[in-house]
């Protein structure tokens, strides 16, 4: 368990190029995988994506992870994404991100998510 320790992993058989083209290709195409994951019922598949997207979660992209995370049934992911909203709403750097979730909840008509997303805005403490 070196890498732990070293924070390096090595990879043998793949030169650095090709393994930032798979790691570029996998970033980009996230919400296509777990769409499919979910279509299909590849649970396991479905897990690594939602745990992949989970340690990659900010209030930038939280917008986008939560309308996907509700579209596949992900609760967890869901869960924490909302947990994020909670803990970041009373920043004042979040309204901007709040209203981007809010927004893409309403033009899909997704209108349970909406009261989610207010519900842990409402738990942070925030002052609108």
């Amino acid at each position: 368990m070196g890498e732990c320790r070293s924070g390096r992993c090595t990879i043998p058989n793949i030169s650095t190029a090709s393994l930032d083209i798979l790691l570029n290709f996998m970033s980009k195409n996230a919400r296509d995988i777990l769409l499919a994951a979910d279509k299909y019922d590849l649970l396991d598949l479905k897990k690594a994506w939602e745990e992949a997207l989970e340690d990659t979660l900010n209030l930038e992209n939280a917008a986008d992870v939560l309308l996907l995370a509700d579209m596949t049934s992900a609760n967890d992911l869901k869960k924490v994404v909302l947990d994020l909203v909670e803990k970041e709403a009373g920043k004042g750097d979040a309204a901007e991100a709040v209203d981007k979730m809010t927004d893409k909840a309403v033009k899909s008509g997704r209108t349970e998510l909406v009261r989610e997303l207010f519900s842990a805005v409402v738990k942070s403490g925030r002052k609108w």
